[in-house]
């Protein structure tokens, strides 16, 4: 199953045994906003959290340049490079009640985030998919690929997703329940 990053299709893919990815365009563009977003404040570091726990303004700048690299690159044997950019900012003390989060801590955040997805961002479909990929409106597997997005509209850079047709009572209905793919589509369409 491939969803966006939101946690809640994480805890349902989870909860019915569903092999999950993330959308990696999502990731990757979400990434690329944060690091755009981050860049000009480790540049100042101006709340000195970068100082306090070590970490000098260039080496941040450069954590930064490489997760876009990372994830843009997307190999599973780079796990190991993310959890050390993580462990750079563990020392980032989380804020006190009623304090906002250093500048540290948010990237603390930001790579334990990417270092938690990464089996999700990383993971394959499979081989024989790529080769031979259906179109949408087929089936792959016994599972109905979805209906068309409207491309006119993505081309104008429309994110918005195709309607899920249907409610959870009619998949319920049509499909066998036993089978963990379906019971998670099930479960999303009641949330």
């Amino acid at each position: 199953m491939v969803t966006d990053d939101a946690d809640g299709f994480k805890t349902v893919a989870d909860e019915v045994g569903v092999q999950h990815q993330v959308c990696k365009a999502h990731v990757v563009r979400n990434t690329k906003d944060l690091i755009e977003r981050y860049q000009p404040l480790v540049a100042k570091d101006a709340d000195g959290s970068l100082h306090a726990i070590g970490v000098s303004l260039e080496q941040a700048a450069a954590d930064l340049t490489r997760l876009g690299e990372l994830v843009k690159s997307r190999q599973r044997e780079q796990a190991p490079e993310l959890e050390a950019l993580h462990r750079r900012y563990l020392q980032a003390a989380p804020p006190q009640a009623g304090e906002h989060q250093s500048l540290a801590y948010r990237l603390r955040l930001l790579f334990l985030d990417r270092w938690n997805l990464w089996h999700r961002l990383t993971r394959c479909a499979p081989r024989h998919a790529a080769m031979y990929p259906p179109k949408i409106g087929e089936e792959l597997e016994g599972g109905f690929l979805g209906h068309s997005p409207y491309l006119k509209l993505k081309s104008e850079g429309n994110r918005s997703m195709v309607r899920t047709r249907g409610t959870s009572r009619d998949v319920a209905d049509e499909w066998n329940s036993q089978d963990p793919h379906r019971m998670a589509k099930a479960r999303l369409l009641e949330l």
